[in-house]
């Protein structure tokens, strides 16, 4: 038993420990719960209701009501007003109730999609705090020492809290690529450790000697070939596990220098759907440091023997995806961080991101999620410089009319060629609570294969057709997360991999022929072909490849330079009839032994074209 001033004191630290830091959290989301509970309502009026949000739109309310109860329940007892009886402390009780329900919830709800033991110290914390207080208000200035304890030790556990080139290229993700990198411990399954190795160089980000030796342990028991591994030793930041979003960008300048662009990372901020509202900081709500992850891509470059530049902007890489010819894409939280971060007009922003890596086009879409990073690769992917894949929910679901809008605004863009993107969709049915859909376009293209996130549900097969469909001749594998810490809707297999690019890659450009073509004398096809490795191009190598649909055999035709435009190089294809379907593909070779094909997976995929 526990009396008089021994209670007080019990009580005052379960006010101090278990009440005020999921307070603070309440009142700084707490204009994301007004804004989510208002389109709750909004949607309800015409008709459109999802369970899940509506529950946590209750949750939002029904959280407030406990915390509320918390403090005037503990503060009563506080100042000696703890009679049991009359309706305020009834409606006290019931309060209490409502609090704890909403923790059970929220704790079913994180453990279904991840949470962390922060998320368990703030929600459950306030439970016990609660379940004490109605303890005592049957059993009048009791609480057992065994309840006491839990309180404590839960709320007294550790919480896991150069200059720029003139002209240059940001590689786009399906051009050559020696590897990718992915962080250990590694948040991602083993078969897909063993699949990068396989045909490709694995980069393994480890944080110390003794990290090091963990993982080429764990390389040996997975029988991956230690030659096809290397280290890279760099001290561990809280995004260490997401170097998509950390990492560096691959630049070319005019005249073929490689470098890599690191972009400040000091936050990752969430948001609601609006383009400038309140941003809220994951570092400062769960005391995280990213410093180490700021810092990383010098220790990368040094790795890689290649030079590095600094951005002085956040430029998240999960929320900028580029197509190689001068394009990215990514959602207006971008403007937001670096307007309230940097203090970045949005002028000055697309500036320096057009000065310093050469991306002048840029396609900034609203912000897709009720709340959250509002990442671009969790909502589309570009496949090439025209072709965009879109996730697509089912109607009713609460963002659909919202993704539909920016898919319209998509479609009615022209991409670096002058001609309208074309839009290609996959489906993502809600997995969980009726509302949260698996991620398909998180995945990555790397060289010759698509590495695709997978669920555990029927989608999945389509999914992977609809990758099979989309991208002809590439190797479209799919993976289920045994890591741990499985994909989710806002973080799946791309966040977690990021490609290490080739900086000798030989590079291969090409506006493909319009799908349908007048009779014509010929069909001029022109290409950019670059060897960045400075070795020198294969003349004889050079070469247009064309048949007839339904032939076997490709014929050849060389390729020559064309006039007087750098790496600028073109063939003919000779008249035919009408109504013909002709396909073909691009070759080159250089000194250095490298060899490509465009499309890359030629002559399993090619272009196509059918003369009217």
């Amino acid at each position: 038993m526990m009396k008089g001033r021994g209670l007080r004191v019990l009580l005052g630290l379960e006010l101090l420990l278990g009440v005020l830091p999921v307070t603070i959290v309440y009142a700084y989301l707490f204009p994301v719960g007004l804004f989510w509970a208002g389109r709750v309502a909004r949607l309800a009026a015409h008709g459109m209701v999802n369970p899940f949000t509506v529950v946590m739109a209750g949750a939002f309310v029904g959280g407030g009501t406990g915390i509320l109860s918390l403090w005037l329940g503990i503060t009563r007892r506080l100042i000696g007003r703890d009679a049991a009886g009359g309706a305020a402390c009834r409606l006290g009780r019931w309060g209490l109730l409502i609090g704890m329900a909403v923790s059970l919830v929220q704790l079913y709800v994180l453990t279904s999609i991840g949470a962390f033991l922060m998320d368990y110290y703030l929600y459950g914390g306030p439970f016990l705090v609660a379940a004490h207080l109605l303890y005592l208000g049957r059993r009048r200035g009791s609480a057992p020492v065994v309840v006491s304890a839990v309180i404590l030790v839960i709320a007294l556990g550790p919480a896991r809290p150069a200059a720029a080139a003139e002209v240059p290229r940001v590689a786009a993700e399906w051009e050559p690529a020696l590897g990718a990198m992915v962080a250990w411990p590694t948040i991602v399954p083993d078969a897909l450790l063993v699949e990068i190795a396989k045909d490709d160089r694995l980069f393994l980000l480890v944080a110390d000697a003794r990290a090091r030796t963990d993982a080429e342990k764990a390389i040996g028991r997975l029988k991956i070939d230690p030659g096809r591994v290397q280290y890279i030793v760099a001290a561990a930041g809280e995004a260490r596990s997401w170097p998509r979003d950390w990492g560096p960008f691959p630049l070319f300048d005019e005249q073929g220098t490689f470098r890599l662009a690191g972009h400040r990372f000091i936050d990752y901020p969430a948001g609601t759907p609006g383009c400038d509202g309140w941003l809220f900081s994951e570092r400062q709500l769960f005391f995280l440091d990213f410093k180490p992850d700021d810092v990383a891509t010098d220790v990368v470059a040094r790795a890689l023997g290649v030079p590095a530049m600094t951005l002085p902007f956040a430029f998240t890489g999960g929320n900028a995806l580029v197509d190689g010819h001068g394009t990215v894409f990514s959602t207006c939280i971008m403007l937001n961080e670096n307007r309230r971060t940097f203090g970045m007009k949005d002028d000055d922003f697309y500036g320096a991101v057009a000065t310093r890596l050469g991306l002048t086009r840029y396609v900034m879409v609203p912000n897709f999620e009720w709340f959250g990073i509002q990442h671009i690769d969790c909502l589309l992917k570009p496949l090439d410089e025209e072709t965009i894949l879109v996730k697509r929910l089912p109607e009713g679901h609460p963002d659909h009319d919202d993704i539909e809008a920016i898919v319209a605004s998509l479609a009615a863009r022209a991409g670096p060629y002058g001609r309208p993107y074309r839009i290609r969709r996959i489906d993502t049915p809600p997995y969980l609570f009726g509302f949260f859909v698996p991620n398909y376009t998180n995945s990555l293209i790397l060289n010759r294969k698509i590495l695709v996130p997978l669920y555990g549900i029927p989608a999945d097969q389509k999914a992977l057709a609809t990758w099979r469909e989309a991208m002809p001749g590439y190797d479209v594998i799919g993976f289920r997360n045994d890591s741990g810490y499985d994909w989710n809707w806002l973080d799946a297999l791309h966040c977690r991999v990021r490609a290490v690019w080739d900086p000798g890659m030989l590079y291969l450009s090409h506006r493909r022929l319009d799908e349908v073509a007048p009779p014509a004398a010929s069909y001029p096809v022109e290409a950019t072909i670059r060897d960045y490795s400075g070795s020198g191009l294969i003349a004889d190598e050079l070469a247009l490849r064309w048949r007839l649909k339904g032939e076997g055999e490709w014929r050849a035709i060389p390729l020559r330079p064309a006039g007087a435009v750098p790496h600028r190089y073109a063939a003919s294809i000779p008249a035919q009839e009408s109504g013909r379907t002709i396909e073909y593909y691009l070759a080159a070779a250089d000194r250095s032994g490298r060899r490509e094909t465009l499309p890359r997976v030629a002559p399993k995929g090619f272009y196509s074209f059918t003369v009217r």
